[in-house]
């Protein structure tokens, strides 16, 4: 089932962009960000002290690097043995990390098709961190087809793909991608980013940060996660997702979504839940805490609402609580 929503989330650069929705589409201009949550100002290499970048070409790092596949110049080994990427403006390829222990620090990345940066299965043990992340194409135009558009090469898919255990995500500035973050590991740490105008094309189901099911050791923390795309409040799908796609026994344990600032979505919440009647999975431990859901855009923070699917909250020590709608001032 994995696959298959990679798969569908991946053909979305044939699909057009949305047309201007119906009345109460949530059209309300640039949304402001609270003091102390993670925005523009806060994120990016800018934030962490890089104004110089250099200019260079992504490129699929391999494990191990041989002399057949060797570490590109710019990824520098540390006397920890693990590598650095820092101070860099990729503008072209896709930077695929099969290595672990890579640090990404301070870069830039515009590119293309499916994703920017993609952490593979083997790529454990790396972090991302005060990076801008987009597409080269900026927002698409709703009146314009992708196919006829001269920006259809620079669709892209998704900031940042995770597929590994163990990966550091945080501080970055995520914008102009279908999807901001999507992950299938455990042992995730995803923390202080912003992630803000999602590119809707007509079959895209835009999530800020999603995963699928059968993963532990999860913490998605203070966060700005703006479902929005040209200034309005997107109705699908959702900041958060923990969506159940993955065979029975599906379930999640040990998972925090705590102190995000959230605002749109169909549902701003998909809460861990299963649908499927069939599945025997008992998630353990999932929380969402103490996260501010504004009314900016939509009076319930979600287009339908704050939460679909929760968790069997009181059992299993799962819980809801703390989770507060926040008028705009």
């Amino acid at each position: 089932m994995k696959n298959t929503i990679f798969t569908a989330i991946f053909i979305m650069a044939s699909a057009v962009c949305l047309a201007d929705l119906p009345q109460n589409s949530g059209e309300r201009g640039l949304m402001p960000i609270p003091a102390g949550y993670p925005s523009a100002d806060t994120t990016g290499p800018a934030a962490a002290g890089y104004t110089e970048l250099t200019e260079a070409e992504a490129v699929t790092l391999r494990d191990p690097f041989d002399k057949w596949h060797p570490a590109p110049d710019w990824c520098k080994l540390q006397d920890d043995g693990s590598y650095l990427i820092e101070g860099m403006h990729f503008t072209s390829g896709t930077l695929d990390i099969y290595h672990p222990n890579i640090h990404i620090r301070g870069c830039k990345f515009e590119l293309t098709k499916h994703y920017c940066v993609s952490f593979r299965p083997s790529a454990s043990g790396c972090t991302i961190e005060y990076c801008e992340i987009s597409s080269r194409s900026g927002d698409c135009d709703p009146e314009v087809s992708v196919k006829e558009s001269a920006s259809a090469q620079y669709a892209l898919s998704y900031g940042i793909s995770a597929s590994a255990d163990d990966i550091t995500i945080r501080h970055n500035n995520i914008y102009w991608s279908g999807d901001g973050i999507i992950f299938g590991g455990s042992d995730m740490t995803i923390t202080d980013n912003y992630i803000h105008d999602l590119t809707s094309w007509e079959e895209t189901h835009n999530d800020g940060v999603q995963t699928f099911g059968n993963q532990h050791d999860l913490l998605i923390k203070h966060n700005s996660i703006i479902m929005c795309h040209r200034d309005r409040g997107l109705r699908q799908t959702g900041a958060v997702s923990l969506f159940m796609d993955r065979p029975s026994p599906c379930s999640y344990q040990r998972v925090r979504v705590e102190d995000n600032f959230v605002a749109g979505g169909g549902y701003t919440f998909y809460g861990g839940g299963s649908k499927n009647p069939e599945n025997t999975g008992k998630n353990e431990d999932v929380k969402f805490l103490n996260n501010k859901m504004s009314t900016y855009y939509f009076p319930k923070c979600g287009y339908w609402g704050q939460m679909a699917y929760g968790s069997d909250w009181g059992e299993n020590g799962n819980e809801y609580t703390g989770n507060v709608l926040v008028p705009e001032e």
